[in-house]
């Protein structure tokens, strides 16, 4: 789990999809276009018509006597984002472009599965995008509450590593499905909303070579100047930590800061009586969802390794002396564990560097680290170069 907060982009997307400041009247700029409404679902005869500016909604445009249909004119001088919001915050969302006329049909209560459009291609690929993640989002949220069962139940180490290979299919799948519709779709407005569904840490890759298809593609829009810089600071920030990482003294190829904690009968145990061994150092939590997922794994491959020069070593992030010994116990890893119950305001937390867990730390017989961050398949094929 990620201690820092996520880039300003999904926030960027939150607010295509909802809300997130209260209503401001304002006069619209340049450039007309028309937009005929048919929509069911309306709760009253009083709608508004408002456009995304600076990540807040402002009306531009309502009336008070809807009938089942409406035609309105708004003026932008570029495509941008407008809404249609009744007096139960139903609402419909639609991309103008500039002296173009369209008429959108569909059930406001649920505009996703209804919405109808003949003559706007890039609403129709907003719409076809959402319907069809829709049904990508469904299956994970039936399995997160399997999971979430799961965890709250007696368990084995074979429905574990079932669950989490499902979840990492279906991960892998959604972000697959949204590569996947986002190049169908370029150069397209609509794909502003997509990247935010996206896992952007595992696909920041791909995000960062999207925006510079945007950047280059459609360079004129004020959303792409938008997209763009979001992605330029998240890349300037993971280059900034790179760096620092580089330096630092836990980095790859320097000496493994030594550290001290207590064992679960309260003995010292110091990194450095562990020295002529490789020691998996395996930052972890009970409450951390990720590394409960992970310790199948982690318990094959200490059976497969702890006969062979190695030792892994638990450093616990828990608050609670119980929940830590009871994940241990639940989750059979019988190896050493360590903690000082500090969580996130441990020493060796900040002394390594970390913030995130899982997280892992291989260091080598001399004590020299050799590996940061691997798990699953990668860590068990870089241990198997190490001690073969």
């Amino acid at each position: 789990m990620n201690k820092i907060i996520k880039a300003s982009l999904v926030l960027f997307v939150g607010c295509l999809l909802a809300a997130c400041s209260p209503d401001k009247e304002k006069e619209a700029t340049t450039g007309p276009s028309k937009f005929t409404i048919k929509l069911t679902g309306v709760t009253s005869g009083k709608l508004v018509v408002q456009q995304l500016r600076d990540k807040s909604w402002f009306t531009v445009d309502s009336t008070l006597n809807y009938k089942g249909s409406e035609t309105f004119s708004v003026t932008s001088p570029e495509p941008d984002y407008f809404r249609v919001l009744d007096t139960a915050n139903n609402y419909a969302i639609f991309i103008l472009e500039p002296g173009k006329t369209i008429t959108v049909e569909g059930d406001l209560k649920d505009m996703v599965k209804t919405f109808k459009s003949s003559d706007s291609k890039v609403n129709n690929e907003y719409y076809d995008f959402q319907r069809k993640l829709s049904v990508v989002l469904i299956h994970e949220e039936e399995w997160v509450k399997k999971y979430k069962e799961f965890m709250q139940s007696p368990a084995t180490e074979d429905s574990a590593t079932y669950y989490v290979t499902l979840l990492e299919d279906m991960q892998n799948k959604s972000d697959a499905f949204i590569k996947s519709y986002i190049d169908s779709i370029m150069p397209s407005f609509a794909v502003y909303t997509m990247t935010g569904y996206l896992r952007i840490e595992r696909e920041f890759d791909y995000v960062y070579k999207l925006a510079d298809r945007i950047k280059n593609e459609m360079p004129d829009s004020k959303y792409s100047r938008l997209f763009v810089g979001e992605i330029s600071r998240m890349k300037a920030y993971k280059d900034e930590q790179a760096a620092k990482e580089a330096q630092g003294k836990a980095a790859v190829g320097k000496q493994a800061p030594n550290f001290t904690l207590h064992d679960r009968s309260g003995k010292s145990i110091s990194l450095s009586s562990l020295k002529g061994k490789y020691v998996l150092i395996d930052f972890w939590a009970s409450w951390c969802g990720p590394c409960r997922a992970e310790s199948p794994n982690m318990v094959k491959l200490y059976q497969k390794f702890k006969n062979k020069n190695f030792e892994i070593l638990g450093v616990s992030l828990d608050g609670s002396e119980e929940a830590w010994n009871g994940a241990i116990e639940k989750d059979h890893l019988t190896w050493l564990h360590v903690s000082d119950l500090m969580q996130w305001n441990s020493p060796v937390v900040s002394m390594y560097g970390i913030d995130g867990i899982p997280a892992t730390v291989i260091v080598d017989p001399n004590g020299m680290i050799v590996a940061k961050n691997l798990r699953g398949e990668e860590l068990m094929t870089k241990l198997d170069g190490l001690l073969k």
